[in-house]
């Protein structure tokens, strides 16, 4: 009879390899096919934004699903997460995050196109740098929105969102 002795070993690379067949289940991932409005949409905000780094660089081609920062849905293909949050450049010293470089931060104009992505979910734009504009009002209207992230992005409140 043959003994394993590496038992743990072992294991940890059938799981690797398994994951690496199937891939993850759940709902969310960022290879289906997305819709052809929505990407319009995101050319759209793209177009928008000053983006001195080339951090959207990956937003062409066919499946929007698979630019960088996209996340669709699985089961539906729309659009359900944009994460454009700059962390290039980024230095956290006691829960604090400060940069040493803005260079990479995005700027200019955030787009009502937004308002083509209805399944969207989480958006975050934190540590950009969009120089004081305000929020835009239309994200209230992002009715499936539960995860919003404007950290150190330098909006200022518009006067309906200021107590």
């Amino acid at each position: 009879m043959m003994k394993i002795k590496n038992v743990p070993s072992a294991l940890f690379w059938v799981l690797l390899l398994t994951q690496a067949t199937f891939g993850t289940c759940g709902d969310e991932q960022t290879n289906s096919n997305c819709l052809p409005s929505e990407k319009a949409a995101l050319l759209t905000l793209k177009a928008g934004f000053v983006d001195p780094q080339n951090r959207l660089s990956s937003w062409e081609g066919q499946d929007c699903c698979r630019w960088r920062g996209v996340t669709c849905s699985n089961a539906t293909g729309h659009v359900v997460k944009l994460d454009l949050g700059n962390t290039y450049g980024q230095i956290v010293i006691q829960d604090e995050v400060f940069f040493a470089d803005m260079s990479y931060a995005l700027h200019g104009e955030i787009r009502s196109s937004m308002l083509f992505l209805p399944n969207l979910n989480y958006l975050d734009l934190s540590y950009n740098n969009f120089s004081r504009s305000k929020i835009p009002e239309f994200i209230g209207s992002l009715k499936e929105l539960k995860h919003l992230n404007l950290a150190q992005s330098h909006f200022e409140v518009p006067s309906t969102g200021k107590n």
